[in-house]
């Protein structure tokens, strides 16, 4: 009997556990991607090359990190899948070698 009640409670809290663990990584996810846009919305005409390089470093760094907690903590599937390739293809795009020589 005890080992059913143990096997039910530990069912329970890992059945739990996991929209917990998604909605965690949701927020995450959803913070990085306001972090980047405060950081894109700062952007300003006749910004210095220096302040054009500190905010590509930025997001680059966000970027980095959005593609390593999709990775990590999201379950495979679609939505996962399409935060790897959207980081992979703006840390691409954004030539941070080419423009801050």
């Amino acid at each position: 009997m005890k080992h059913a009640v143990l096997f039910t409670v530990v069912a329970a809290c890992a059945i739990t556990a996991v929209p917990v663990l998604a909605d965690e990584c949701d927020d995450v996810v959803s913070a990085i991607n306001r972090q980047m846009a405060q950081i894109r919305a700062s952007r300003a005409e006749g910004d210095s090359r220096t302040a054009i390089c500190a905010r590509l470093g930025r997001i680059s760094g966000l970027t980095q990190a959005l593609g390593m907690v999709a990775a990590q903590c999201m379950d495979e599937g679609g939505k996962r899948e399409a935060l790897i390739k959207d980081a992979a293809q703006t840390e691409s795009a954004l030539e941070v070698d080419n423009v801050c020589r």
